[in-house]
């Protein structure tokens, strides 16, 4: 299997491949960018998340390409930006903008067990209504079979922050 290109190349003195840095972006971040490639096209499909421990949880129907494509191990890139402050210039081609921004590389499996299902759920619905989703109804049996969950272990993984 090919390995991921993971090295920062244009302004490497601002790379991190550390996990507290990651997961400082990650926790502070509400949705991400799942990118893949399906018959030869890119896909890049904005998503909700949640992060268990080493692990990076999506959703979706089981009949999306998103879902019946990653399920099934299909490499995928995922990219979190936390946008900062504008930095002007008295150079039009010298605007910018800060940032802290990851992408995590992998292959995304299937979530089986309606556990770790419910896991997932309660974490991202904790990361999107921090204060009231002691307040959600659980899902039943049905929607919990009827719902795909899938996951991509954090291994390869790059960080890049202007600030």
């Amino acid at each position: 299997m090919k390995k991921f290109d993971k090295e920062v190349k244009r302004y490497s003195e601002r790379a991190h491949y550390d996990r507290d840095s990651l997961y400082s972006i990650i926790d502070d971040s509400i949705f991400c960018v799942v990118s893949f490639c399906m018959e030869g096209l890119p896909y890049a499909i904005p998503m909700n998340f949640a992060r268990l421990g080493d692990y990076i949880y999506i959703h979706g129907s089981c009949d999306t390409r998103i879902i019946e494509n990653l399920k099934n191990g299909a490499p995928a890139s995922v990219s979190i930006t936390i946008p900062g402050e504008p930095v002007i210039s008295d150079k039009l081609c010298n605007y910018s903008m800060n940032y802290k921004s990851a992408i995590i590389y992998g292959r995304f499996e299937n979530v089986e067990r309606p556990e770790e299902k419910i896991e997932f759920f309660l974490g991202m619905a904790k990361k999107l209504n921090p204060l009231g989703w002691r307040d959600s109804i659980r899902p039943d049996k049905n929607e919990i079979e009827n719902v795909c969950v899938i996951k991509l272990k954090i291994e390869e993984f790059s960080v890049k922050k202007r600030d």
